[in-house]
């Protein structure tokens, strides 16, 4: 249990020291948002079996974790384009004049880059797949 905490603490780190870094070069900065999107979406893809699944263990199918990583990492790369995107719009220095222009895409935006990084957007995708068995 403590090496998962560890390894949850490190990836997490990893990640928010990428995006500050990207936050704070003005060219290339997306670079930095992409490794920490594929960074957190690998940790979750890893460790998705842990988190979701009421024992706690993780499945040894191959094929189930190839699809499990590569659908995190595609979705964790999804938020990060989109707080770079959002970061981007952003006006620092008039953030009043900002709150103004902001509208659904903002929202949108803002969405996509907190499911992605935290690792609910395949779980969210799943759900609306699968939302109609679930309903009947």
């Amino acid at each position: 249990m403590k090496n998962e905490i560890c390894q949850s603490l490190i990836a997490r780190f990893a990640a928010i020291v990428l995006v500050i870094i990207g936050i704070s070069l003005k060219q290339n900065g997306i670079y930095f948002f992409l490794a920490s999107g594929i960074l957190l979406g690998a940790y979750y893809g890893w460790f998705n079996d842990l988190i979701w699944k009421p024992n706690g263990k993780l499945e040894k199918s191959f094929s189930y974790r190839a699809h499990q990583i590569w659908i995190h990492i595609i979705c964790g790369t999804v938020g990060s384009i989109a707080l770079y995107f959002l970061l981007g719009i952003i006006d620092f220095s008039h953030r009043s004049q900002t709150l103004g222009k902001l509208g659904l895409v903002e929202f949108i935006l803002f969405i996509l880059a907190i499911l992605g990084y935290t690792g609910l957007l395949p779980r969210i995708l799943w759900f609306f797949t699968y939302a109609q068995q679930n309903f009947k």
